[in-house]
């Protein structure tokens, strides 16, 4: 009787295995029934913004969306009201784009935010993830192993890292004990991935009670109509491959023959190493190709792979999600490249100007790195050589590369005669070996910190607008033609 009581258990649970997909076909889980209140706001606050001759411009992206996009920054510098349906998933396409043509009217602006999957998931932590920590380990003063071990979910996990590192008779002082390690273990890992052969999707409808409704086979997925209640959605990233590039083209279109303009960018993108990407994976002249394509079918790509990329530091939590700082920094970018698509948007009138206030606000709430300092002393400086033209109708003067300590121009404490103390309190004494320099014609200037170091590599990795192309130093310029001084 026992055997064939445990001959029947066995046959129960396969035969429940088995079946557990036909049993979830059609069941609902709460699991996202948060996004339904969120969602709600959103178009609340859709329908209460009409925008003005301008237009409005529609956000829509995953998370990275909501953590890397400042609406009331992007407004100020597009001068478009700004409406951010960004949801707390990376859900398809077909869903971000349905919610934005919804509410979109004739002059209104949409902007969506791709995002791109082609390696391998190697764990319940992702290998992307892991990696962010260790950049965070490589970056922060902080005990390295409990950095790294933020990066595994699960206690099994942990459990599992711990046995092998007491199997091999590794510690965690030889292993993290120096950036040097850390790194190379980075290294290591990124070398060893290999691209994913084929994509896996997870086929999810979201229902208008804001839950999840998971149909057994992709093949009834395929079926549903694009106005099924219940919207396709996908909760995994996936390539920009051509089937995604036929529903954005044909969502373009759509919106342009409504009168409303469309373009696609990237998504933030943390820089490991100079054009290596982390969230894209894949080699430059893939996605180059892809953008090519979208080009082709007309969908206008107006903002570079290399005005996504983020350093570290600019990241939150994972390498989706921006904080504070970075996002800051990605809505300049935005605004920016957006300038070149519509003719409405101004862009930043001034970009020393608006860096100058991002510096001052992060300053008042945090301690800045040397850069950031260098960079605000420079940045001040500008600020008040534009109060003196506008007193005096010229720059200052100078004699050839002027500075407190220089070998190209005149050594002088008043190293920009008449700044000080009209128009800036004091200059500013310079960190390094040599000072800061200045130079102007009267029509132009330019200032410039040439000591080399972590400084001028951050502004060169980090904000390469305030790079200068000839020395790879730092600079701040009155306008583009002092660029090759």
């Amino acid at each position: 009787m026992r055997w064939i009581a445990l001959l029947l258990g066995m046959l129960s649970t396969i035969g429940l295995v088995a079946a557990l997909p036909y049993l979830l076909d059609g069941s609902k889980t709460p699991a996202a029934r948060w996004l339904l209140p969120v969602m709600q706001v959103q178009d609340t606050i859709a329908a209460e913004t009409s925008g003005d001759e301008n237009g409005r411009l529609i956000f829509v992206a995953g998370s990275s969306g909501l953590f890397g996009v400042d609406g009331e920054t992007l407004s100020a510098l597009t001068g478009r009201e700004v409406i951010n349906l960004s949801t707390h998933a990376g859900f398809s396409v077909d869903f971000h784009l349905d919610r934005a043509e919804r509410i979109a009217k004739p002059g209104d602006l949409v902007v969506a935010a791709f995002e791109l999957e082609a390696f391998y998931r190697i764990s319940a932590t992702t290998f992307e993830q892991e990696q962010a920590l260790l950049w965070r380990t490589a970056n922060y003063h902080s005990d390295p192993f409990d950095a790294f071990l933020l990066g595994w979910r699960t206690n099994t996990e942990r459990l599992y890292f711990l046995t092998s590192e007491r199997l091999t008779r590794g510690t965690r002082e030889e292993t993290f004990s120096s950036r040097q390690n850390v790194m190379s273990i980075w290294m290591s890992a990124r070398d060893s991935m290999a691209p994913k052969p084929q994509e896996y999707y997870s086929f999810l409808h979201l229902d208008s009670s804001g839950s999840i409704y998971i149909p057994s086979a992709p093949e009834k997925q395929a079926a549903s109509s694009r106005n099924d209640p219940r919207r396709r959605v996908t909760i995994r990233p996936h390539r920009l491959n051509e089937d995604y590039i036929d529903r954005v083209a044909k969502a373009s279109a759509r919106l342009k023959k409504r009168g409303i303009t469309f373009v696609l960018i990237p998504p933030p993108l943390m820089q490991y190493a100079p054009g290596q990407f982390n969230d894209i994976k894949g080699s430059r002249a893939e996605v180059e190709r892809l953008y090519s394509l979208l080009n082709s079918k007309d969908v206008s790509t107006p903002c570079s792979l290399d005005s996504a990329l983020l350093a570290p530091e600019r990241f939150l939590d994972t390498q989706y999600h921006l904080n504070a700082w970075g996002s800051t920094q990605r809505t300049i970018r935005i605004a920016e490249c957006l300038q070149s698509e519509d003719s409405s948007i101004t862009g930043p009138e001034d970009l020393n100007k608006t860096w100058l206030e991002v510096l001052q606000w992060k300053s008042r709430r945090s301690e800045l790195s040397i850069w950031e300092d260098q960079l605000l002393d420079l940045l001040e400086l500008a600020s008040a050589l534009e109060a003196y033209h506008h007193d005096h109708g010229e720059y200052p003067r100078s004699d050839g590369w002027d500075g407190q300590r220089t070998k190209w121009g005149t050594n002088t404490e008043d190293w920009v005669s008449g700044l000080a103390p009209d128009h800036i309190d004091a200059l500013p004494e310079s960190p390094g070996e040599l000072s800061y320099l200045y130079r102007s014609d009267g029509e132009h200037y330019k200032l410039l910190y040439h000591t080399p170091g972590p400084g001028t590599l951050a502004i060169r990795e980090i904000i390469p607008e305030f790079a200068d192309p000839a020395r790879g130093a730092m600079q701040v310029v009155s306008d583009p033609s002092a660029t090759s001084w």
